[in-house]
């Protein structure tokens, strides 16, 4: 690779690392205390702050988070598990297939319009990387920076199916397989 390129991905990386230091910075230093399972449909953690923050503010509220559950329908268009996802458990994004903001996402509107459950059902491409829509720009970049190898999450589910990859990323508590 050209020198000018990866120093342009170790920028972005630097800049990302960065915006999620900041961004979580009030959950790093608000750990819970008390955390309670609540066993009625075994998907809500509650969890109630009252530790200090870094710049010696209290920190009280309560945070509902959702527990990893094996859910197929959970899966992302791109192979990722949704229902690892940092977001998706503390209950900020309902995962790909209801997140209607992620109109940006060429592998989103590609299996939209084709009515596929994710690129392991597309016949056009054997392997999802000879396919431009999955193998963009910018997914290059978020799997660098996130180290993840969703084409690899591809080849799973052809393999083992869509329930299959659901069981396994829920077990081992990943939202993807990472490189």
């Amino acid at each position: 690779m050209p020198r000018q390129f990866m120093e342009s991905c170790f920028l972005i990386e630097a800049v990302f690392v960065n915006f999620l230091i900041h961004s979580f910075r009030n959950d790093i230093f608000c750990l819970a205390e008390n955390v309670s399972l609540d066993d009625s449909d075994g998907h809500i953690i509650r969890q109630n702050d009252q530790r200090g923050r870094s710049d010696g503010t209290l920190c009280r509220r309560e945070m509902i988070l959702r527990t990893i559950t094996s859910d197929p329908a959970l899966v992302a268009y791109c192979g990722l598990y949704c229902g690892a996802c940092g977001s998706y458990l503390k209950e900020r994004c309902p995962g790909c297939h209801g997140n209607t903001k992620a109109s940006w996402c060429n592998i989103r509107k590609c299996c939209l319009e084709r009515g596929f459950a994710s690129c392991a059902d597309c016949t056009d491409y054997p392997d999802p990387r000879q396919c431009g829509k999955f193998n963009n720009f910018i997914s290059k970049i978020i799997g660098f920076v996130l180290r993840s190898d969703r084409a690899a999450c591809i080849m799973q589910i052809k393999k083992i199916g869509i329930q299959g990859h659901a069981d396994t990323m829920a077990k081992q508590q990943k939202q993807t397989i990472k490189r």
